[in-house]
């Protein structure tokens, strides 16, 4: 008589509960992409920049994310210049990043559910990380890299072959060319791998291996140096990195970090305190942990074993990034990376903490479970109360852009084109909106009431300028929280 078995559904209801938590994620985005004004620093692209232009950065913008640069003009040149397609490549960024985090995840847990809180972890914990895969910038590019080159290290740690590491030091290699601060990823992949090989390798290994290893690493290392050099040192010689931090790696990186890209909301000095004691401690335990069980193995009291391996490796992915920021700055005065140039520690530091609560759960499952919970829990609630699909929070300024046009429009419909005068940090996106949205119907200033050009027919600018306005100007509406302000005419010219 035949047999049968019942089938394992908890795998198919880990996949489908993953899926459908990525699908969220996803219509969240887009509805961002469509949905969110046009920000500030997103205005770059200039239809006269070439190809060779934006791989030199000629213009010495550290706005030119390289390769986001070079996607963004071929998709506007042959499509269209929309709010989608300037955003198209950080869409893909994020499913790029869903997927490497799932498989990264999957590789470092046999406990599917535990896997699976890992990733949602890893794509809720941060939303600043979230809204930069519906901008047209390149940190979701740098990222979505990030992540990948991570997956396929992993692999090699895993399984040894070459294939693995060449692919993850390309995708190291791209982040740099996405964002310039993600350089401090790629030395701690190449560092990791020789540490590995130092640690871990068995001597017929290291006769084997290491030598093929040092070459690919210094392959890649004559090739990001032929992409990156020319555009960074153009960016460097013209203070393009002055915008970072000068007092220190905690006041500057860790600190923004906690306010800016992991609590947005209710980021008081305390709270932040302790959220640094809580990383402080979270950094240095597992330190302490994989030092003591390296040094059981050597001794052999214990058998070494792969998630040994991995744990060390992922605690260095994080650690040697923080150790490059430091000596950067004390041997070339380098500022410090902050909040958006600092992104790539929240990605490293998780994926360590998923492995190393994971890796706990063994001998301390009560403990390693609470800690796993009180981290999940955290992040989710963090991510709820900040999503939204009107702003992004590093250029609020610029939420309510379109609607001020919209009022303005309401108000005066004369014939003629109205003159609207906004400040240095409006006026790209006024001026974007007004040429996608209103055309024809608006000539956008700039200046803001520094300008007493007497053709003015409104004024959007902060309330603390109001008393600098020419005579005649009165408040219309606040906006943004009541920091800026539309102010019109006494009397709206209706010719």
């Amino acid at each position: 008589m035949r047999r049968f078995s019942i089938p394992d559904l908890s795998g198919v209801a880990h996949r489908f509960a993953a899926f459908m938590f990525a699908s969220v994620l996803v219509v969240l985005n887009v509805l961002r992409i469509f949905n969110v004004p046009i920000t500030h620093d997103e205005t770059g692209y200039s239809a006269h920049h070439s190809y060779t232009d934006l791989i030199v950065n000629r213009y010495a913008s550290a706005n030119n994310h390289v390769l986001h640069s070079l996607i963004r003009k071929f998709l506007v040149e042959y499509f269209t210049d929309s709010l989608f397609f300037l955003r198209a490549d950080s869409l893909v960024a994020q499913v790029i990043f869903l997927l490497s985090t799932y498989g990264i995840c999957s590789l470092l847990t046999l406990r599917r559910w535990l896997g699976l809180a890992g990733f949602v972890l890893l794509n809720v914990v941060s939303p600043l990380l979230f809204q930069f895969w519906g901008l047209s910038r390149g940190y979701g590019l740098a990222l979505a890299l990030l992540s990948v080159s991570v997956l396929y290290l992993l692999r090699y740690i895993n399984a040894g072959r070459s294939y693995f590491l060449i692919v993850s030091l390309i995708a190291a290699i791209l982040s740099v060319y996405s964002i310039f601060s993600f350089i401090n990823f790629y030395l701690a992949v190449c560092g990791v791998t020789i540490v590995h090989r130092m640690l871990f390798g068995r001597s017929a290994e290291l006769r084997t291996k290491s030598g093929h290893e040092f070459l690919l690493l210094l392959a890649s290392a004559v090739v990001l140096a032929a992409l990156i050099t020319v555009p960074l040192f153009n960016v460097y010689g013209h203070d393009g990195l002055q915008f970072m931090g000068t007092n220190g790696f905690w006041a500057d990186t860790v600190s923004s970090l906690l306010k800016e890209a992991i609590l947005i909301s209710n980021s008081t000095k305390d709270t932040i305190k302790i959220l640094g004691i809580v990383i402080a401690v979270f950094s240095v335990l597992p330190s302490v942990y994989w030092f003591v069980l390296y040094i059981k193995t050597v001794q052999g009291k214990v058998l070494p074993n792969r998630s040994l391996q991995i744990g060390v490796v992922l605690y260095l992915l994080f650690f040697i990034p923080a150790v490059s920021v430091i000596l950067q700055h004390a041997l070339f005065g380098i500022n410090y990376v902050i909040d958006r140039t600092a992104l790539f520690f929240i990605p490293l530091f998780f994926i360590h903490l998923v492995h190393w609560l994971n890796h706990i759960v063994n001998g301390h499952k009560i403990l390693g479970t609470i800690i796993g919970l009180v981290f999940f829990g955290a992040g989710c609630y963090n991510f709820c109360s900040n999503a939204n699909v009107t702003h992004t929070h590093l250029w609020w300024y610029n939420a309510a852009d379109n609607v001020v046009l919209e009022r303005i429009k309401m108000q005066h419909k004369g014939a003629r084109m109205v003159k609207v005068c906004v400040g240095w940090i409006h006026e790209p996106s006024f001026m974007y909106n007004a040429q996608h949205y209103f055309p024809g119907q608006f000539t956008i200033a700039g200046s803001g009431a520094a300008n007493k050009d007497t053709a003015i027919n409104y004024y959007y600018v902060s309330v603390s300028e109001a008393d600098q306005l020419p005579a005649g100007f009165f408040r219309d509406t606040v906006y943004v929280g009541g920091a800026f302000a539309l102010y019109r005419r006494t009397v709206t010219d209706k010719n």
